[in-house]
């Protein structure tokens, strides 16, 4: 009962740790032109209404660097700010988490791995658009459980699906792939309209004011495993009473706003300062049509993870004069350029698939055709012309047009890889949480004074601070804490998976917690980890995979706490039958 009363001061003291032992801990600084540094530069962008339109200008999505704008404007250091972010989002999962399982060691538990996971003290460092991707999962993740448990309160559920679009709405503008989360959002509203339209049609009044519900979240529910449940076998799913289908739409309707509305501000003002109404580049219509383009032509032999081959490149040079003008730009040895990246990952004989579209965005710069967006989208619209016009009269051989310009084509002889990739990364997620890194990046002063120390609010010195002897023992104590966490995390996970394997067996018993619970967050990351697969032999190898694959981690962590809480909870009947006997 002391626990359960002060479970959020304990969640408090924790975050309250977490942010004292990492105060320390400068930002990572790297010069990666398109990636860390750029969020950094479109972020002060953000800041000066008078950048003019270039190349790399919109080329990443404006979701992160508004975040770091922000971090600027209210006058925290950004990684002070990113990591209170983070905690935030932890603790909103756990207050979700705990309106189902009512145990607070369960959630303190919970708290502990997603508050001390040893990758998170250089993940929350870094200036990438995952590190807000992370948080922003977790947070849609609890705005889900909260309207499976609101679903009988008309306000609270509202209330909930707005929280939940004001989520969606950044983690939509934060990286291009969002699209994966939808089938759990689907998922979830389709259980709730199931239930619905089925209490609809067996009990018409049953919706109505006056009716009196059969249980609510507010009902009393035992907290321990020997007691008496409100449930028999037979029971249905233990869900709130259904929300009405008028509830339902206006709760869609609810979620889908602030994504419309926050998207539309960001495309209105690129409107008003380039003159093109996108959030960035990769949804530019111009950009789109060509790259849809070149992808309908044929190559004469498929490779994975090369979409257009050099051979194709040549069929299009001798039809398209735009393109053509590429031709030098593109057609560089594999030590040069984006040639070289790609032959880091692994593709040295010609560009990577997910590689391509920089190098071609580079190629148009090259040639003189970024200097305002209406002249570029032209160029763009110009080469997808050229094209189609080949294709329409067989000059080229081409496929049907794609409905989505950048997603790759789906082929049998990738079956194979991409099933032994996602069950490769299946395995490398159980164990991303565990590297621990606290190194500062680039530690040259002059190259953080000119880009990072402004907009992040960190001295360009500040990694010297870690010298001092106060900081030297926080350091030592964030190992030794996280090879407590490195040697506890197996002992965890085998726990989980123990009482999964005894919830199971009782299977069609009652129980507190849903177990098609823990079916919907496996399908969560399910879902991330086929798309990730997907990328992984379509496009470039993502390797461990650990940047893509770590957004899902407080998923996992929360299958592992409610593993235990299972096995817990079949503990405890079973020494309360051995006790009777």
């Amino acid at each position: 009962m002391v626990l359960r009363r002060s479970i959020w001061l304990w969640a408090i003291a924790l975050a309250l740790l977490k942010l004292w032992a990492i105060a320390h801990l400068p930002i990572r600084a790297f010069p990666a032109t398109h990636d860390h540094l750029r969020y950094v530069i479109v972020a002060s962008n953000l800041l000066d209404a008078s950048v003019p339109y270039g190349e790399l200008v919109l080329a990443r999505q404006p979701g992160y660097p508004g975040f770091i704008a922000l971090s600027y404007l209210l006058g925290i250091p950004l990684r002070i700010f990113q990591e209170f972010f983070y905690l935030a989002a932890g603790g909103f999962l756990a207050a979700a988490l705990y309106r189902w399982v009512r145990r607070p060691q369960i959630v303190l538990l919970w708290l502990v791995l997603y508050n001390f996971a040893p990758f998170s003290y250089h993940w929350n460092r870094q200036t990438l658009q995952e590190v807000l991707y992370l948080p922003l999962t977790a947070a849609i993740v609890a705005g889900l459980l909260n309207l499976l448990k609101d679903s009988d309160n008309p306000r609270r559920f509202l209330l909930d699906s707005l929280i939940l679009g004001l989520i969606l709405a950044l983690f939509w503008n934060t990286r291009p792939e969002g699209i994966w989360i939808v089938p759990t959002i689907a998922l979830i509203y389709g259980i709730l309209g199931i239930s619905a339209i089925s209490k609809t049609r067996k009990h018409p009044k049953a919706l109505s004011p006056s009716s009196p519900l059969p249980l609510s979240p507010s009902s009393p529910l035992p907290l321990s495993p020997s007691s008496p449940l409100p449930l028999s076998p037979s029971s249905p799913l233990p869900l709130s009473p259904s929300p009405s289908l008028r509830t339902l739409t206006y709760s869609i309707l609810f979620t889908l706003a602030p994504i419309v509305f926050v998207t539309s501000t960001f495309a209105f003002a690129n409107y008003l300062q380039y003159g093109i109404y996108n959030t960035y580049d990769l949804k530019a219509p111009g950009l789109t049509a060509a790259y849809s383009s070149l992808r309908r032509v044929s190559p004469e032999r498929h490779r994975p993870q090369i979409a257009i081959p050099r051979e194709t490149r040549e069929e299009i040079y001798a039809v398209s004069p735009s393109f053509e003008r590429l031709q030098d730009s593109l057609e560089i040895e594999s030590d040069r350029g984006w040639r070289q990246v790609s032959c880091e990952m692994g593709i040295c004989e010609d560009y990577a698939a997910g590689v391509f579209f920089w190098a071609l965005r580079d190629a148009v710069e090259e040639e003189g055709y970024y200097q305002s967006a209406p002249e570029t989208e032209a160029f763009y619209e110009q080469i997808a012309l050229e094209i189609e016009t080949a294709c329409d009269r067989d000059l080229l051989r081409c496929k049907s047009r794609n409905i989505a310009s950048f997603v790759p084509s789906l082929s049998w002889d990738i079956l194979q890889p991409w099933l032994q990739s996602s069950l490769r990364l299946s395995y490398n997620l159980t164990t991303s949480s565990l590297p621990l890194k606290l190194d500062s990046g680039v530690e040259d002063i002059a190259f953080r004074q000119r880009y990072y120390s402004h907009i992040t609010r960190e001295p360009a010195d500040f990694f010297r601070r870690r010298a001092f002897p106060l900081n030297q023992l926080k350091d030592r104590l964030i190992t030794a804490v996280s090879d407590l966490y490195r040697l506890a995390f197996p002992a965890i996970f085998g726990l989980a998976v123990l009482g999964y394997g005894l919830e199971l067996l009782a299977f069609g018993t009652p129980r507190l917690v849903p177990l098609w619970l823990s079916g919907v967050l496996l399908f969560c990351i399910a879902t991330r980890v086929v798309l990730v697969a997907y990328i992984d032999v379509t496009s470039w190898s993502v390797e461990g995979g650990d940047r893509y694959l770590r957004p899902v981690l407080p998923l996992l962590w929360c299958l592992m706490s409610l593993g235990v809480f299972y096995l817990s909870c079949r503990w405890k009947t079973l020494e309360s039958s051995l006790s009777r006997r």
